[in-house]
């Protein structure tokens, strides 16, 4: 453990034994004996978890989480009070100063250590929960700039999350697997952040040596995705979704079920989406001739497993269902 705790209590023995408690179950523990000194500590330390007493001379354990919550850069620290006081006035007192829980006196060290160990876990649980909702955003914003980068993706990111939702969904996968597909198709061409304008909005086709720069968007998406602790499942459809059944794709030639089967469920919605849809170099076809051609490729392109589901969920050739 590497979590550092502000121990502040003005009876030396309760003092030193928790923090005899905390230190041999491998916390960092810093001291003080009154609201006062915890301030001075907290003017160069930055504790994972404040545990306080409430009765104090000078500055009491009240007027310290008061102080502790009006500095923005302590107001996230979290607070447990260690007190003898059980009256319900001081318990709402503070509760309604921020409190995050009570350790009622006299206590054994097993109790103490639970209270810590447990408030510690809700706050590294709250703060992934925070990071996880950062992330997310950052996410979208990144592929809402792709979609401004590039005109045929716009509206392309929605409609392929959606219907590879729609189809993991007829697959009867869990609920889970279900959103970590959605989230692949939402982040399944994020790779081409990197791929320079000039290619990505060329009004002709590429030539050889700028399709060769334009492959590499899945394995960039990967690279980008991998270090912030995504799911194999999302890495799999942002890195397989141009692999082909017959071992012809890109970027690494999978073949067959060797593809993870999210990159063979996303290369189908994708490749029905890039087909319905405008080109500078040619209209997009019907909803009609696109589901032919995927039907067309099963066995070749594309997973005939997945193709027959796929066409089943949508027998008139319409827009992949959301």
């Amino acid at each position: 453990m590497n979590e550092l705790i502000l121990l502040v209590d003005d009876n030396p023995r309760l003092l030193s034994g928790a923090r005899l408690t905390l230190e041999m179950r491998g916390y960092k523990v810093i001291s003080a004996a009154n609201g006062n000194e915890a301030i001075q500590i907290l003017q160069n330390n930055h504790p994972d978890l404040i545990v306080s007493d409430v009765l104090m001379p000078g500055c009491d354990g009240f007027e310290l989480l008061e102080k502790v919550h009006a500095n923005p850069e302590w107001v996230a620290t979290p607070f447990l009070f260690l007190t003898a006081l059980s009256d319900q006035d001081s318990l709402e007192r503070g509760r309604k100063l921020g409190a995050d829980d009570y350790l009622t006196k006299p206590f054994s060290p097993a109790a103490l250590y639970s209270a810590v160990h447990s408030r510690l876990e809700r706050a590294k649980a709250l703060e992934t929960a925070h990071t996880n909702e950062a992330y997310l955003r950052t996410i979208l914003v990144m592929a809402n700039a792709i979609e401004a980068r590039d005109a045929y993706t716009r509206g392309h990111v929605e409609r392929v999350a959606n219907s590879a939702q729609a189809l993991a969904q007829a697959f009867g996968w869990p609920e889970q697997k279900i959103k970590e597909v959605r989230m692949a198709g939402v982040m399944h061409d994020i790779g081409k952040i990197a791929i320079p304008d000039a290619i990505l909005n060329k009004p002709d086709k590429l030539t050889p040596s700028e399709w060769e720069i334009m492959k590499t968007h899945p394995a960039r998406g990967v690279q980008i995705l991998a270090p912030l602790g995504h799911s194999q499942i999302i890495l799999d459809g942002v890195g397989c979704h141009h692999e082909r059944y017959d071992g012809q794709g890109y970027p690494d030639g999978l073949k067959g079920e060797a593809i993870p089967e999210t990159g063979r469920l996303i290369c189908i919605i994708d490749s029905y989406d890039a087909m319905i849809s405008n080109r500078p170099y040619r209209p997009g076809l019907s909803p009609e001739e696109a589901i032919n051609r995927i039907q067309a490729g099963a066995g070749t392109q594309f997973d005939p497993h997945m193709v027959a589901c796929f066409v089943k969920i949508n027998p008139s050739g319409s827009q992949p269902v959301s």
